[in-house]
């Protein structure tokens, strides 16, 4: 059985990944998140570690958070070395789309580590609609929380990542799965989560241009799934 660990920001895009790979037989063994550690927040998603801790204990699966600084390449690959020898992983699993600068990033730290790369979501650019009716049919729920101000309007951040919101962005120039940052999102819920993550208090905050949802109250709470 293949060993694995996820890179996880808390979004679709690797919740997605997590589903494919357990329905492949993988073992995941646990979460990679880069963090700031001035802000105590995800580097990508602005999600703050106590929500991401909720989130992995909802899904029964233990996370890792790094610091990025002061080198974030060195500090991802060593902990990726770290994981490696103290819990026998082999590959690393990313919820890159269609960036391929972003893929050859990704292959050559994880390389460094000694270890393989997978990217179960690679698609073309063309093609990504396949994984927006994957993700609609996946019983997974996801709020956005982050919108590049200028792409989507702020009124997004805090709704659910729905039907609705799909149809409204998908004759527009940005790409409906965000993959070039428009927007991030958090998964609250779904198919492998134990309980639900309730968002019980939130802000919404405009910073380095991103409207994001700055979540101030959270809790778990049993879902319909389980």
């Amino acid at each position: 059985m293949k060993r694995v660990v996820i890179s996880w920001s808390g979004g679709k895009d690797c919740c997605m990944c997590l589903d494919r790979v357990i329905q492949k037989g993988y073992q995941v063994v646990g979460f990679i998140t880069m963090v700031t550690d001035v802000f105590k927040r995800t580097c990508a998603h602005g999600i703050s570690i106590d929500v991401v801790k909720m989130q992995a204990e909802a899904l029964q699966i233990p996370v890792t958070f790094v610091n990025s600084t002061p080198d974030y390449e060195n500090q991802f690959v060593n902990a990726l070395i770290d994981i490696k020898e103290n819990q026998n992983i082999d590959t690393v699993i990313f919820g890159s789309l269609y960036v391929e600068a972003d893929r050859q990033w990704n292959k050559q730290a994880t390389a460094k580590a000694g270890l393989n790369s997978e990217f179960p979501l690679w698609i073309h650019s063309n093609d990504v609609s396949q994984l927006v009716k994957e993700w609609l049919q996946s019983g997974y729920q996801a709020i956005i929380c982050r919108a590049k101000d200028g792409c989507l309007d702020k009124s997004w951040v805090g709704k659910s990542l729905s039907t609705n919101f799909f149809n409204q962005v998908t004759n527009s120039a940005i790409c409906p799965m965000g993959e070039m940052g428009e927007f991030h999102t958090i998964v609250v819920d779904g198919p492998l989560f134990k309980k639900r993550l309730d968002l019980t208090h939130t802000d919404i905050v405009l910073n380095s241009g991103l409207w994001s949802l700055d979540i101030k109250g959270a809790k778990l709470a049993v879902n319909d799934l389980n």
